[in-house]
């Protein structure tokens, strides 16, 4: 502070920089904390599935019936998020595919007001679908196993396998 102190008052240029530093640190940490949160999400589905396919093959011991007692709510908040999200998805893609119907039309020859309206209103809906479309697109995984212990399948490595 003494050295900021030292050179003066802050210029606006210095003010600007000062506070795009923390906007950038605070979306870093928000990137941090959303991505173990869907770290642990994955980890918890990957157990659930796991202890599933244990529990065909003979009864599970009185300590894993225990921890999967326990972990079933959060399951289900996570399944209740998901279908959520697949909601967004399912308006959003609606929205998408409509503003694609318009556009044709719109080729094809003028189109009424409500029409006009319309296409205006979805414009933004559909832009952003497909700007997430394309980044979820980047960072897909490729394959989706339960984990290379249990299934033999790819994952996340194993990481919800206990022996």
């Amino acid at each position: 502070m003494e050295a900021l102190a030292e050179q003066g008052p802050l210029t606006e240029g210095r003010r600007r920089s000062w506070r795009s530093f923390g906007r950038r640190r605070s979306r870093s940490r928000k990137r941090e904390r959303d991505a173990g949160r869907y770290r642990a999400r994955r980890l918890l589905l990957i157990v659930l599935r796991c202890w599933r396919r244990w529990r065909s093959r003979g009864p599970l011991t009185v300590e894993q019936e225990a921890e999967l007692a326990e972990l079933r709510p959060k399951a289900h908040q996570f399944q209740k998020e998901k279908e959520g999200d697949a909601e967004h998805y399912r308006s959003g893609k609606a929205a998408a595919d409509r503003f694609v119907e318009l556009e044709a039309l719109k080729e094809r020859g003028p189109l009424t007001e409500e029409q006009e309206a319309e296409l205006a209103e979805l414009r933004p809906k559909a832009r952003q679908f497909q700007k997430q479309k394309e980044k979820d697109a980047a960072r897909s995984p490729g394959g989706k196993g339960c984990c290379r212990s249990c299934c033999g399948v790819g994952g996340v490595g194993g990481a919800g396998a206990a022996d």
